[in-house]
């Protein structure tokens, strides 16, 4: 006990330094010597992709309590996020600060102010976030204050389980393989009625993509990576993972379950979309973020929903998950440091944003509060902490681009024949394309860090 308090007045005190330390850092106030208070003013101008109405609230709440200063949080459509704020930097309109996550670290860290080591150290930021959030260091220092994280996680209806004699999920991913013939049902016609998981298809499942990044990393593929010379390059071709799997092995896993000529077949692109399925009883698992849970269970209350962790790869050492990072990063043209700094601390503070993660229905950032006892009247929090705190991400330079790579791919080896063949080599072509357009950032921008967590 003693030392867990230790901890937490650290982090306090850490916190309060770091403001200030900041500011001292970049000339925006006084030494110490001078003897003048450390104050806000103005507005700071805030942009995420958050539109929850709770949050916003939370948000409104939170600058009105605030006496020297506001913050204004302008929610984006996150479909145009990156061309607007393209368009606010060649305009000289950027917000002081905004949200960043894995796919648009890569592209805007240039506009990033980041947080010198000097003031906070590495160690200290690897000791206090998830590893995940490794993503947001770079050869110049932090690029965003870690705020929320989403991992993935597995939901399932329990009574479809319990109705064929299963009582727990499947801890790991060749447990599905004997699971299809008990849960996967077809009429007369051969038309599903019920179906397994909605693996396969990038039609009809907005986490494909996700899911295949996690089987990926869950296998030690990082999927991108950098070099010596701080380029950016893709592991896809090297087949390189730590069980001995290769690239085609992991991917086939998951096209398998929509393959008709597969006895796992229990999926294809005629199924409506993946929650729906799922909140329909017409698919018994179903992989989605932590951030769903409160959405499924308000758009079916009656339904008999269940939450585990991710399974896993047999034999895996470290388990793994898959997780969405978002921070909060200052504008290098903000024309208030000295508020936004503020701002930044009181946003991201372990008490603002374990709040605001509580409304979100996600864990918290901070791990100290991950590895905390759950809170026995929040249900499944324990399952989205330890979710948490096995995450892992990678910087994607270009999601819409990347996910037709993943698509493309999927559907090759869908279509048999010649496109399989040649399907792996083409995604890593057209991955090493892709990487390509963003290797010759300015020097100042560059990661010399491992961009995927250990």
């Amino acid at each position: 006990m003693p030392n867990k308090k230790f901890q937490t007045i650290l982090l306090i005190i850490f916190g309060v330094a770091s403001v200030f330390a900041v500011m001292v850092f970049a000339g925006y106030i006084p030494t110490p010597s001078s003897k003048q208070k450390v104050k806000g003013s103005g507005t700071v101008v805030v942009w995420g992709v958050v539109n929850d109405p709770q949050f916003l609230s939370y948000m409104n709440d939170l600058s009105n309590g605030i006496n020297d200063f506001k913050i204004s949080y302008i929610p984006k459509n996150k479909d145009t996020y990156q061309s607007e704020l393209i368009e606010s930097f060649a305009d000289g309109n950027a917000p002081d600060l905004f949200f960043i996550d894995n796919d648009t670290i890569s592209r805007f860290e240039s506009q990033i102010e980041p947080i010198p080591y000097s003031v906070f150290p590495q160690k200290l930021f690897l000791d206090s976030y998830p590893g995940a959030f490794s993503l947001f260091l770079s050869q110049r220092g932090i690029t965003a204050y870690p705020f929320l994280i989403d991992p993935l996680v597995l939901y399932y209806n329990k009574t479809l389980l319990t109705n064929e004699g299963i009582v727990n999920p499947p801890l790991y991913w060749d447990e599905f393989i004997p699971l299809t013939e008990k849960l996967t049902k077809k009429d007369p016609t051969g038309a599903f009625i019920q179906s397994t998981i909605s693996f396969g298809r990038f039609e009809n499942n907005i986490h494909a993509k996700d899911i295949i990044s996690l089987l990926l990393l869950q296998v030690g593929n990082p999927i991108v990576s950098i070099n010596d010379s701080n380029q950016y390059y893709s592991t896809l071709g090297t087949h390189q993972t730590t069980l001995g799997l290769s690239l085609p092995a992991v991917v086939t896993f998951f096209t398998d379950f929509a393959s008709p000529d597969k006895f796992i077949y229990s999926w294809n692109k005629s199924l409506p979309e993946a929650s729906s399925s799922f909140l329909t009883e017409r698919v018994v698992f179903y992989i989605g973020n932590s951030s769903e849970l409160f959405k499924l269970q308000a758009r079916n209350p009656n339904l008999s929903l269940s939450v585990a962790e991710i399974p896993q790869p047999r034999n895996l050492k470290t388990k793994k998950t898959y997780a969405h990072l978002t921070g909060i990063a200052m504008s290098k043209y903000s024309t208030n440091k000295v508020t936004a700094s503020l701002a930044t601390q009181t946003i991201a503070s372990q008490f603002h944003s374990g709040n605001i993660a509580k409304i979100l229905s996600l864990p918290p950032v901070y791990a100290q509060d991950l590895k905390a006892p759950s809170d026995p009247s929040l249900a499944y929090q324990s399952i989205l902490q330890i979710s948490a705190l096995r995450s892992m991400a990678w910087r994607d330079p270009n999601a819409i681009k990347t996910s037709e790579i993943f698509r493309e791919l999927t559907q090759s080896i869908l279509a048999g024949g010649a496109d399989a063949d040649g399907a792996y080599e083409k995604a890593q072509a057209n991955m090493e394309f892709l990487l390509n357009t963003i290797n010759t950032p300015p020097k100042s921008s560059t990661s010399s860090v491992p961009i995927t967590t250990p």
